[in-house]
């Protein structure tokens, strides 16, 4: 199968997940769930235990952080992917870099993304989600 879809679907959403401080930008949640099938659910895994969201709950965390002064930008993209499909389902390995400073900077922090998606009503639609950052332990082979 084509993987054109599901490039531009991963690529909106990265897009969408990225935010600059400025005065009226807002967060809207319509826009990142419209990518989900269902509640979604989206599993950050770098850490001791992994801290698991649904697409709303995930962007109600941004939005305080946001409020609370703790991040003010934020970048996220795709630098490489594989796809496999079966039938109406898909899986994305997806290879990002993202940063919480600029979106320009040099080194940003890289990590790997399982993305599953589903086929419904003619369009493909994220299911699941978790990732999990480059570190000293695990390392994305170039």
């Amino acid at each position: 199968m084509d993987t054109t879809a599901l490039d531009i679907i991963t690529s909106d959403f990265y897009r969408a997940l990225s935010f600059r401080n400025h005065p009226d930008y807002e967060l809207n949640a319509t826009d990142i769930e419209a990518f989900f099938y269902g509640d979604g659910f989206m599993i950050d895994n770098g850490f001791k235990e992994p801290v698991i969201y649904t697409a709303e709950s995930y962007l109600k965390n941004i939005i305080s952080l946001v409020a609370d002064r703790e991040i003010e930008n934020y970048m996220r993209r795709e630098l490489s992917a594989r796809t496999e499909f079966f039938g109406k389902i898909a899986h994305r390995t997806s290879v990002y870099e993202y940063s919480f400073d600029d979106h320009q900077l040099p080194n940003p922090t890289r990590g790997i993304a399982y993305i599953q998606f589903v086929w419904v009503d003619g369009n493909w639609k994220i299911v699941s989600m978790i990732w999990a950052d480059e570190n000293e332990e695990r390392r994305i082979e170039a």
